[in-house]
């Protein structure tokens, strides 16, 4: 039987996944490869309307000021699929960009560790990131210099592509 939070598919009673956090192999990655691993399980929540899925992968605060539905995770889903992307971890947070960095398309993800699993902070994002419309070309800003700061913390000194 699948359990929550994972992404994968029954078939004859088995779990089939290779982002299942009840799966001993996913407790053998590394940072980098859970944290895709989330960020690919989001993909897949919103290609099926799984809300479940979707709230259990995002912070305990995320949960409340996200509110899914099945047409907001499609519509975002369109912005992400088949995008190339980059993770950064720390100890307990990471982000997720996309490349090429621009404020046109993909605004950065940033994650957080609770109870130590990789969750989306989707309540960072929420209040550090604005979105310039509905749609996935309609662009992006930062709200504050403070999550511009953090962002560019997780690069070398000089690397930011923000500030290049």
């Amino acid at each position: 039987m699948c359990k929550i939070p994972s992404s994968c598919t029954c078939q004859n009673g088995q779990c089939i996944s290779n982002y299942d956090y009840e799966d001993e192999e996913f407790y053998k990655k590394t940072d980098t490869e859970k944290i895709e691993d989330v960020f690919m399980m989001r993909l897949e929540a919103q290609k099926n309307c799984d809300i479940e899925l979707s709230n259990s992968i995002i912070t305990e605060k995320s949960k409340e000021i996200i509110h899914s539905t099945c047409s907001n995770m499609a519509n975002e889903r369109k912005c992400y699929v088949r995008k190339d992307f980059k993770i950064l971890a720390k100890s307990d947070t990471a982000i997720l960009y996309f490349s090429p960095f621009n404020h046109k398309t993909g605004w950065p993800f940033f994650f957080a560790k609770e109870d130590g699993k990789w969750k989306i902070d989707m309540h960072k994002m929420a209040f550090g990131i604005t979105m310039g419309g509905s749609g996935c070309a309609t662009g992006w800003s930062w709200r504050d210099d403070e999550i511009v700061e953090e962002f560019c913390g997780y690069f070398e000194e000089g690397e930011c592509p923000e500030k290049r």
